[in-house]
């Protein structure tokens, strides 16, 4: 969705996208009994299957939007096609309250009720980590973990100013950041500018095992996520869910769905986007305050289990069967 918002070029290549994804969807549900197709993104899964549910026999079908095709959404080609793949869709799931708000605002008339908000999962048996006393590392530094892909709407660069802010400037704080991205060599250069080569390490891409050890080996755990320019957001990252499972506090802005995650003063802290001071000050209250950490964790811990991979399937099943059933009564 970000390259199609960035370089209008790259349009003349989904017609080719559509067509071949069409013809191998429409294969596959021709070679196999099929009752129910779910369609993740409304771009371009949905609109293709939008357009075989109009086929006679053709099996139900649920659509998922994770957000990010809502960036297209101002297009008028674009949202006309969205409110048909809204309007043959059996089940309408959102990964947060947010794209709700999104969806409206695309089909005012959009009957919100067949809306079902459903978040990612998480595996939660692997990111459970032993609990520790005090700080992970020896010498009482505070280490505090960014997970995620280096591009804007991730917030690192308000990360980096709140890290150079007063307010935790003179605290023996770390920040790890995991991951890679176009805006690392910006990040590179922040950090070199403010001083804060000691203070930060970047570890660069992260295989799956050796997050799990990262986020053993952290106090913390940000997610500093900003509305883009175009309006791309987050909808609710799953490495806040990761990160709970580890039992680390959570702080986080107050963007997208990251509110189901990051409940104030029980799982986390909330700030606002874009707003490095107060992420200094949420980051500096629970680097002074043990108790806090460890109550929040425990918070996190105890809240994620609404997000495992159990819960979310039976979720997704309790959909799937609801439009089979409903087929069924109407064959």
């Amino acid at each position: 969705m970000g390259r199609l918002h960035a370089n209008p070029a790259l349009w003349a290549m989904v017609p080719a996208l559509l067509a071949g994804l069409y013809r191998a969807v429409r294969r596959q549900i021709a070679a196999e009994r099929v009752d129910c197709v779910h369609a993740h993104w409304l771009l371009p899964q949905g609109v293709v299957q939008a357009s075989l549910a109009g086929r006679t026999g053709a099996p139900g079908f649920i659509v998922t939007s994770h957000g990010g095709d809502m960036m297209l959404a101002d297009r008028p080609l674009v949202r006309e096609a969205y409110r048909r793949v809204l309007k043959r869709a059996d089940a309408v799931t959102i990964v947060s309250p947010a794209i709700g708000d999104d969806i409206t605002r695309l089909d005012p008339s959009f009957d919100r009720s067949r809306l079902r908000v459903i978040p990612m999962g998480v595996d939660l048996a692997r990111f459970e980590r032993r609990r520790r006393g005090g700080t992970t590392a020896g010498d009482g530094t505070i280490r505090v973990l960014f997970a995620g892909r280096l591009t804007e709407k991730k917030g690192v660069s308000v990360l980096l100013e709140a890290l150079a802010d007063e307010a935790l400037s003179s605290r023996p704080v770390q920040l790890w950041i995991a991951g890679e991205g176009p805006e690392r060599g910006a990040l590179e250069g922040v950090v070199r500018d403010r001083q804060l080569g000691r203070r930060v390490h970047f570890f660069g891409a992260v295989p799956h095992g050796r997050l799990e050890e990262l986020y053993a080996a952290c106090d913390i755990f940000c997610a500093p996520s900003v509305v883009c320019r175009n309006g791309d957001r987050d909808g609710m990252p799953t490495v806040l869910t990761e990160a709970a499972a580890a039992g680390l506090p959570l702080v986080a802005t107050d963007v997208g769905g990251i509110s189901l995650m990051v409940v104030p003063e029980r799982t986390g802290l909330l700030v606002p986007p874009r707003d490095g001071h107060a992420l200094a000050c949420a980051l500096a209250r629970l680097a002074r305050d043990s108790e806090l950490r460890a109550r929040l964790g425990e918070g996190a811990r105890a809240h994620v289990q609404a997000f495992s991979w159990h819960a979310i399937a039976d979720r997704y099943a309790e959909a799937i069967d609801a439009v089979v059933e409903r087929r069924v009564r109407s064959a």
